[in-house]
């Protein structure tokens, strides 16, 4: 999501914050003006399109800086460790450095 809404919006997006349970997900994101409704759409198409699309997605250990120098994005300020896990979509439709494993294929992200 947050690549779509930079792709869509502008470099200068920045998450901060997220929620994801089962009934409903919330992303936080800093820009400077409502987003309308023709962007709206076209963030949901670029995100489904990657959910559904069921690419496989790998995720491992490496130094903090070869993540970063590989395309990860170290998000909210947080402070990461020497080690972090990244997971890359084959696609490469998105590099993070987070705290937790992530999924397996995109379409683990869908809801049934």
């Amino acid at each position: 999501m947050h690549k779509a809404l930079r792709q869509v919006l502008g470099e200068h997006v920045q998450q901060k914050g997220s929620l994801v349970d089962p009934d409903k997900t919330r992303f936080d994101f800093a820009h400077d003006a409502p987003m309308n409704a023709e962007q709206i759409a076209q963030v949901e198409a670029i995100v489904n399109r990657e959910v559904l699309g069921n690419t496989p997605v790998q995720a491992q250990l490496m130094a903090y800086d070869d993540a970063v120098k590989g395309g990860a994005m170290a998000l909210f300020g947080e402070k990461y460790g020497d080690e972090v896990r990244c997971w890359t979509s084959v696609s490469r439709a998105s590099c993070a450095a987070v705290r937790t494993w992530a999924v397996r294929a995109t379409s683990a992200c869908s809801r049934s």
